[in-house]
């Protein structure tokens, strides 16, 4: 991930505008190195730089935050990216299932479930194991 953060720093320095991909790509290696709070701070990193997160970016973030014990994290990532529209998608939702119910967070977990359903996102078998 440390080599994956100095090509940001050299794109930075290159004067590169970053793009979504790009973080989106930082994200994806932050997750597999379990880096929750770096994945966390490259979207705050995003906003500041007027470069629009999508619901990759998100579902990048939250998965870090899933594998990593941060259930609250990934909460407050699936409400935020709803208040910016950036629409959750089966992936989104079971993700974040995922975590809170990794924490057994049932309610929480049973909300999200009557929300997916009443934003007819679809359900899949991962939906039901989460």
């Amino acid at each position: 991930w440390q080599e994956a953060a100095a090509l940001l720093a050299e794109m930075e320095e290159a004067q590169v505008r970053k793009d979504t991909s790009s973080y989106n790509c930082m994200m994806s290696v932050c997750g597999r190195a379990s880096i929750a709070d770096r994945a966390v701070a490259l979207l705050s990193g995003m906003r500041a730089e007027n470069v629009h997160p999508d619901v990759v970016t998100y579902n990048s973030c939250i998965s870090t935050c899933e594998r990593t014990g941060r259930w609250d994290a990934a909460l407050l990532l699936f409400h935020e990216m709803t208040s910016v529209d950036v629409l959750p998608n089966t992936i989104t939702y079971n993700t974040t299932m995922s975590a809170l119910g990794k924490a057994m967070q049932w309610e929480l977990v049973f909300e999200l479930l009557d929300r997916m359903v009443e934003q007819t996102v679809q359900v899949d078998t991962l939906t039901c194991n989460s």
